[in-house]
């Protein structure tokens, strides 16, 4: 089951900053020196990550750590933990990423930041299901969806069930992981698609996956047609035509013809008549 690229939320410390949606226009204009103090090294570390300058978040985030560590600062020590075990995910050393989680998790624990611990735990349990510990992994997933209800952020609880979704689908426990899938949709509908697209992406495809493991591979049955209709008649649409283009170009570059084939058609059928003339 491929798993979807993680959607993470990096914290500073009055509010979140999310990767996901609008980190450019959250995080403050800098002028590029090198880094002078600890939260320049923290943020640096956040804009090359949301770049996807993977090398010089790493050196920016360890650079941060070291000095908080100096200067015995646990809030700060626990972000840049965070911010080391978000980059080794996206490597894919899997047990880095655990350890940093680890660390982060202990540090933050009576610091008073439930933000920064709420993702810590939820870092701490994708780790754990990339490594195949799927016991842990449905433990701390589900300490970090408790923790995220608490803080009332719909949007991360839905990438945590994104999560437990994969796990039950590794189970092959496929009620369950469709149970999930079509929770985060029912929540989707909520907020406006601008925030909301990758998401979007995220979830479809997972559907498609899900769809192909238990032989059911007609886009049509799938849950997915109730947002989609939704979407569309809200003027987006177009939109949804790019999505599906993009998950046929994936599906096709995996030799998965038959979903691709799917994802292209509905495509077609998505795109907005005026568009076709």
């Amino acid at each position: 089951m491929m798993c979807p690229q993680l959607l993470l939320h990096f914290y500073q410390t009055a509010q979140p900053v999310s990767i996901a949606a609008r980190w450019c226009d959250t995080l403050p204009v800098l002028s590029y020196k090198p880094a002078s103090d600890a939260q320049t090294a923290l943020r640096w570390g956040m804009q090359h990550f949301a770049q996807r300058r993977f090398d010089k978040a790493l050196k920016n985030f360890e650079a941060a750590l070291q000095t908080y560590t100096r200067d015995q600062n646990l809030v700060g020590v626990g972000k840049s933990l965070n911010g080391l075990s978000a980059v080794y995910l996206e490597a894919q050393e899997y047990e880095r990423s655990l350890a940093y989680s680890q660390a982060s998790v202990s540090v933050l624990e009576d610091t008073g930041t439930p933000e920064d611990l709420a993702l810590a735990v939820y870092q701490l349990g994708v780790s754990h299901l990339q490594l195949a510990n799927l016991s842990e992994a449905e433990y701390y997933l589900d300490q970090a969806l408790t923790r995220y209800n608490a803080l009332g952020d719909v949007l991360n609880e839905n990438r945590v069930v994104l999560h437990l979704g994969l796990l039950y689908a590794q189970r092959q426990e496929f009620m369950f992981a469709l149970a999930c899938y079509e929770s985060v949709l029912d929540d989707l509908l909520k907020f406006p698609f601008q925030e909301t697209q990758a998401l979007v992406l995220e979830v479809l495809s997972l559907i498609l996956r899900l769809s192909e493991a238990t032989g059911h591979t007609t886009l049509e049955t799938a849950p997915s047609k109730k947002l989609v209709e939704y979407y569309s008649d809200k003027g987006y649409a177009a939109n949804i035509a790019e999505i599906f283009q993009q998950l046929g170009k994936f599906h096709e570059s995996q030799t998965r013809y038959g979903l691709a084939f799917e994802c292209y058609a509905h495509a077609l059928q998505t795109i907005p008549p005026v568009q076709l003339a």
